[in-house]
């Protein structure tokens, strides 16, 4: 079921559970290669103890390089930065209910836990496998032709500081995603 929501109302339908988990909304956003506005779908995986959404899409939104060096470090990655202007392709009025979260990720290079503070992330495994239970439910394709889409993970191929996980088209995942190569992104986001 897609709720298509008024802007104004996303933060009170996610308070008063008129969206659950399971549910897919829509938002409006401007895809400039497409040059149109849309309703972009979101799975809401998640309602939080503050009562927000977390949500991912349902598209692979485009072909993003992880990093254009080869590195899987993700906080300095070509595709968080993609990520990070993001945002830009709502309206202003949506645009207010994106919420900074504290997102956890692996460092390739020392192997340990740390966090970034962003409004659109990539899934990790652990959320993948909570979030996506068969390999049919992790099948996306890419929004703007429609075609089977690889799609980026937010978690490192340790070992090697040139590889990252992938989501494959046939929703399996995969260990030797090069970050040189261009897969899809398909982003995560908070929304209150």
């Amino acid at each position: 079921i897609a709720y298509k929501l008024n802007v104004n109302d996303i933060s009170e339908a996610i308070m008063n559970r008129a969206i659950s988990e399971g549910d897919v909304i829509a938002l409006p956003y401007e895809d400039e290669k497409l040059g149109i506005d849309t309703l972009l779908p979101f799975n809401v995986c998640k309602i939080t103890e503050k009562n927000e959404a977390l949500c991912h899409c349902r598209f692979a939104l485009d072909r993003v390089q992880f990093s254009a060096n080869g590195s899987n470090n993700y906080k300095n990655s070509d595709i968080r930065k993609w990520l990070g202007n993001l945002i830009s392709r709502f309206d202003d009025a949506m645009q207010k209910h994106f919420i900074q979260a504290d997102v956890p990720y692996i460092d390739a290079y020392d192997e340990q836990i740390k966090i970034v503070s962003d409004k659109f992330w990539l899934l990790d495994q652990i959320e993948l496998f909570t979030f996506y239970k068969t390999t049919d439910e992790r099948k996306l394709t890419y929004l703007i032709d429609n075609a089977a889409a690889n799609w980026w993970l937010r978690y490192p191929y340790t070992g090697y500081t040139y590889c990252e996980y992938i989501v494959t088209a046939s929703g399996s995942i995969h260990g030797y995603g090069s970050c040189s190569n261009s897969h899809g992104c398909s982003p995560a986001c908070l929304i209150g």
